[in-house]
């Protein structure tokens, strides 16, 4: 029974650790995260255009290609972009981040929203700054991801810093829809 439990423990701790190697970001910096999150939106444009198209060999192949791009690549870049906007104002990658919602509208992928919540969690600012640059439709578009990632973040938070941030949320609504 031990040597079952043992091995089940270490079977455990393998897929655990190539899970987390397999989710890390290759791109150490952020002009290298931009290049990948360009990629990524040409590619969903790419996948997008072939969506109720006549080519259904086309449309599997694109749709295989971008969910393993997104899955290996795009995806932990989204989180290392959230760790990166966190900590500090980077206005290029988190236009880049916020174009990249924009494109991955039709994703049913809650990492990007999530990311979005995270840094508005941390950087509320930022956020706000940068959102004013699209236009209006773009605007309440990434509202929605920085909303829907809200709701995920906010028990994380301390009820305190959650209501300050509700506040700042209602504002960048308000914002938002004024423009």
């Amino acid at each position: 029974m031990i040597k079952y439990l043992f091995l089940s423990m270490i079977l455990f701790i393998g897929v655990s650790s190539f899970a987390q190697a397999n989710e890390t970001c290759r791109a150490n910096k952020s002009l290298e995260i931009i290049k990948v999150f360009d990629k990524g939106i040409i590619l969903n444009e790419k996948f997008k255009k072939t969506v109720g198209g006549s080519d259904k060999e086309e449309y599997k192949r694109q749709r295989k290609g971008i969910e393993k791009y997104n899955e290996e690549t795009v995806m932990p870049c989204v989180r290392r972009a959230a760790q990166l906007l966190s900590q500090h104002s980077n206005p290029v990658l988190m236009r880049k981040l916020m174009e990249l919602v924009i494109s991955y509208e039709n994703s049913g992928d809650e990492t990007v929203s999530y990311a979005m919540g995270k840094i508005f969690s941390a950087n509320p600012a930022s956020v706000e700054r940068t959102i004013k640059e699209f236009p209006s439709d773009r605007r309440k578009l990434i509202f929605n991801s920085v909303q829907t990632g809200w709701v995920n973040v906010k028990p994380e938070l301390s009820p305190a810093l959650g209501k300050n941030r509700d506040e700042q949320l209602r504002q960048l609504l308000l914002s938002v829809d004024r423009r």
